[in-house]
């Protein structure tokens, strides 16, 4: 190597120590993937302040931790109502045909599954629970977790009461001069809003109505899990969601009766999700409809 190229070189070895030097932070790889934070943080639960009740001791629960539905706290009603005291449909022009198959237990939670499915002249099929002749109660705070099927016409999900037992022996008459008490009722094509309500005064047709409407803030949706509420007392009922107070409910009255009656007897509760029917104005799912389905994580009763 003559004199000129050594000189070349070992001016170039110079500056390439020199870039090192001044670059200490280690090689990147191309594409390299974060690392997994330790701990993934889930979504906030839902925080409901117990302390704003009155009513704290549990006096009944399903938190559907079996493998199937506890047939001790629920029982599910058949058909399209005439087997149980009811009129044709229910009472409410409804499409489905109640089943047992059509609620059932999967990763915890309560599924009532809707279907497009053709049954005993029927064009749907679902499920309705409830506790009657199993468990009721009168006076307390009710609630559930619950999840629910949006954006779909004429789907009628409810978590609600009725006086236990068959219609015919009702206390103050049959429905509503002995009353109804609905926690939660949503129509599934309005995602944004459910309601209360609670059902009194004489028999249909002489019957009365008050009823409280929330509609959810943002983004919020009836798609989410909630927790539906409500406070029974002697005087008053009170509906919650998620903790916060939208109806309250001071004065009813059945046939020549005024408060506590009907409401100062034992209520059952029941959960189930109709399709058709008189509360959304007798629309129908859509041509393309297939399944829904209902989700509830846990009921309590508390007194």
């Amino acid at each position: 190597m003559g004199k000129k190229a050594a000189l070349l070189y070992i001016m170039a070895l110079m500056i390439i120590t020199m870039l090192a030097a001044c670059d200490s932070s280690p090689p990147t790889a191309i594409n390299e993937i974060p690392e997994v934070p330790e701990e993934i943080i889930e979504p906030e639960e839902i925080y409901i302040d117990s302390e704003q009740y009155t009513y704290k001791t549990l006096i009944w629960s399903d938190e559907f931790d079996g493998k199937e539905l506890d047939e001790t706290k629920w029982r599910a009603m058949i058909g399209t109502g005439e087997s149980e005291g009811y009129p044709p449909n229910w009472g409410n022009h409804e499409l489905q045909y109640y089943t047992k198959e059509n609620a059932f237990i999967r990763d915890g939670k309560l599924v009532i599954s809707i279907k497009s499915k053709r049954h005993k002249n029927m064009s749907y099929t679902s499920s309705r629970l409830t506790t009657s002749d199993l468990f009721s109660f009168t006076y307390g705070r009710v609630e559930a977790r619950i999840k629910l099927p949006d954006c779909e016409p004429g789907i009628w999900p409810a978590f609600w009461m009725l006086p236990d037992g068959l219609p015919t022996e009702w206390a103050y008459g049959t429905w509503a001069a002995s009353g109804e008490i609905d926690i939660m009722e949503a129509r599934s094509r309005i995602p944004d809003e459910i309601s209360g309500a609670a059902h009194y005064g004489g028999k249909w047709p002489n019957n009365v109505y008050s009823v409280g409407s929330f509609s959810f803030p943002d983004s919020g949706s009836i798609s989410d899990w909630n927790v539906y509420t409500i406070e029974w007392f002697p005087d008053k009922i009170i509906w919650y969601i998620n903790g916060l107070e939208y109806f309250r409910l001071n004065d009813w009255h059945t046939t020549g009766e005024s408060k506590p009656k009907p409401f100062d007897q034992p209520f059952c509760l029941i959960l189930n999700v109709a399709v058709g029917g008189t509360f959304d104005g007798g629309r129908k799912p859509s041509a393309n409809f297939e399944e829904a389905e209902m989700l509830v994580d846990w009921v309590r009763v508390y007194q």
